[in-house]
């Protein structure tokens, strides 16, 4: 099992693939996009963690198409990608719905750590470690109450005598 499962739309095939990678690299799964209907679907059908979208897409813009996806999962954390870098543009992407905002070219260290840095990834491992350490943590708890119950017996002895 990855880290999550990430959407990334974008209608530049290679710079799709470049993400791609990388974000398998860092044992992301990854879906790829390169039109809105695409996208679309992908969310109707797999669990999506997460999504970048390129602001600038061929048919539409990815502040709409974030909005889109936002009325099939309303929780969907959404980082815009850009070529178009601007303080005005960033801050309209946040005001929307935005999580958070990567101008290109980026750092593919900047991309992993936006990605480490969603509550998706938190949650995501939140669950996993429940999971999986449940039956020692309650052997922790219940060992804990037998540790007390064993030494309340023997103060209880003691009174006694």
């Amino acid at each position: 099992m990855g880290k999550g499962n990430i959407l990334v739309v974008d209608d530049d095939s290679n710079l799709l693939e470049v993400i791609r990678m990388r974000l398998e690299s860092a044992k992301y799964d990854v879906v790829t996009a390169q039109r809105e209907e695409e996208a679309l679907h992908a969310l109707k059908e797999e669990v999506i963690d997460l999504s970048v979208i390129d602001l600038q897409l061929e048919k539409t813009d990815g502040i709409s198409l974030m909005e889109q996806l936002h009325r099939i999962n309303p929780d969907i954390p959404v980082v815009i990608l850009t070529a178009y870098g601007t303080i005005e543009s960033a801050v309209e992407a946040m005001r929307r719905g935005a999580y958070s905002y990567l101008t290109k070219p980026f750092d593919p260290r900047e991309l992993l750590f936006q990605m480490d840095q969603h509550p998706h990834n938190q949650k995501h491992c939140n669950r996993q470690v429940c999971a999986e350490d449940f039956p020692q943590l309650m052997a922790k708890i219940t060992g804990g109450f037998k540790g007390i119950q064993r030494k309340s017996e023997k103060n209880g002895e003691k009174h006694k005598n």
